[in-house]
């Protein structure tokens, strides 16, 4: 992942951009010039930063929190939707596929924060890069009839 995002910027920045008439990487080393009417942005909140750009999953509430691979994520501060779970649908989800030790769920109230829930059980330590080939083996090498439905996409 990171080596695509490098090679990605790598290709993006040296390019001449219409807005501003010059590479995204000239712009950035003349950003300290006094006479320079352009102004670059700087990152204010990191973490915010990083979540906005991991991929996208959705999935409802349920009593237990979010289950992803059937792996539990909980929050406390998820503690007063559970209530009125039924009303609020899907939730957007953000997981850093390089550490599913915790995932970021969109505030639905607020829309623009997100709320930090890792693993509820130690149990689940165990990871979804762990499950995830274990399973597939199983699914290739049992009979047919032995096959259980979380082979197949079903989660019960």
């Amino acid at each position: 992942m990171e080596r695509w995002l490098t090679l990605a910027i790598a290709a993006y920045h040296p390019d001449v951009h219409t807005g501003i008439r010059r590479s995204i990487a000239a712009q950035w080393t003349s950003s300290d010039d006094a006479d320079n009417a352009l102004s670059t942005s700087t990152v204010v909140d990191e973490t915010a930063f990083l979540v906005d750009f991991l991929p996208v999953i959705r999935r409802r509430l349920t009593r237990a929190g979010f289950v992803i691979d059937h792996i539990q994520y909980f929050s406390n501060a998820l503690r007063s939707r559970i209530t009125r779970r039924e009303k609020l649908g899907q939730f957007v989800i953000r997981r850093d596929p390089r550490d599913p030790s915790k995932v970021w769920v969109l505030d639905p109230d607020s829309g623009s924060g997100y709320v930090e829930a890792p693993y509820r059980s130690v149990l689940d330590l165990s990871g979804s890069w762990r499950v995830r080939p274990v399973r597939a083996w199983r699914c290739r090498t049992e009979p047919i009839a032995s096959i259980p439905f979380s082979c197949i996409g079903f989660q019960s």
